[in-house]
C-alpha cells in the first residue's frame, strides 16, 4: 500500500496499479486498493476501468463519500451526467461540507447546460471555502452563459487575487471582456495569458 502511494504521489500511475493489484491479491475485501487503483486509472485516461474499481470501493465501503466523488468525475468525462449527478448527492450525504464536490458537481451541471444550478453549487463551495480559485472561476463561466457579465468579471478577479499564475482566470476574463465589446481589456488578459503560458493556442486564438 506505502509504495502504491508514492508512486502515485510521483505520478507513476503504471507501477501503483501493479502494486495495489499485490494488495488486491492477498487482501480482496479491503476497499482502500480498489479506490486507489481507480485513481491511478483515472491518471492514466482509463475511465471505463477507473470506474469499475471505484464502484468495487464502494461495494466494499458504502459510506466512502471519496469513491462517489472520484466516480461522479470519471462519469462525467463520459458524458454520464445523470449518473454522475447520482454519485455527487450521495457523497454529499455524506460529506456535506465538502466544497471540493460542490465545485465537481456544479462542472457537471456546466455541462449539462444547467447554469442557475451550477451557480448554486459554486455559492455552496465558496461557502464551505471561501479561498478556492476555482469555484470562483467556474462560478463565472456559469455567470458569464446566463449574460451576468458583472458578476462574471468580479468572479474572474477574485480567481486571479487568489491565483495570480492561473492561466484559465486570464483567459475566461478575457472571453467575458470580448462578450461586453471591452476589446482592450481583453488584449491586455490575453497578453498576460501567454505570458504565463506560451504554449497554450486558445490564448493566441482569441486574441
Amino acid at each position: 500500500m506505502s509504495m502504491g502511494k508514492n508512486a502515485l504521489m510521483e505520478n507513476d500511475n503504471s507501477s501503483a496499479v501493479q502494486y495495489f493489484n499485490v494488495v488486491i491479491n492477498h487482501e480482496p475485501d479491503l476497499f482502500e486498493p480498489y479506490f486507489l487503483r481507480g485513481v491511478a486509472k483515472y491518471n492514466l485516461g482509463y475511465y471505463s476501468g477507473a470506474e469499475r474499481y471505484f464502484t468495487v470501493s464502494i461495494q466494499r465501503h458504502p459510506m466512502y463519500s471519496h469513491a462517489y466523488h472520484y466516480r461522479g468525475v470519471t462519469r462525467d468525462l463520459k458524458l454520464d451526467y445523470h449518473n454522475a449527478l447520482q454519485d455527487y448527492n450521495k457523497a454529499l450525504e455524506l460529506d456535506p461540507f465538502n466544497a471540493d464536490i460542490y465545485i465537481s458537481r456544479g462542472a457537471t451541471r456546466l455541462h449539462m447546460k444547467s447554469y442557475i444550478s451550477a451557480v448554486g453549487d459554486f455559492d455552496q463551495a465558496i461557502k464551505y471555502n471561501a479561498n478556492n480559485a476555482l469555484a470562483y472561476l467556474n462560478r463565472a463561466i456559469a455567470k458569464g452563459m446566463l449574460k451576468d457579465y458583472e458578476g462574471a468579471i468580479k468572479d474572474c478577479n477574485k480567481a486571479i487575487k487568489l491565483d495570480y499564475f492561473n492561466t484559465q482566470a486570464y483567459l475566461k476574463r478575457g472571453v467575458i471582456k470580448l462578450e461586453t465589446e471591452d476589446y482592450e481589456g481583453a488584449l491586455q488578459d490575453f497578453d498576460q495569458a501567454i505570458q504565463l503560458d506560451p504554449n497554450d493556442p486558445y490564448s493566441y486564438f482569441n486574441r
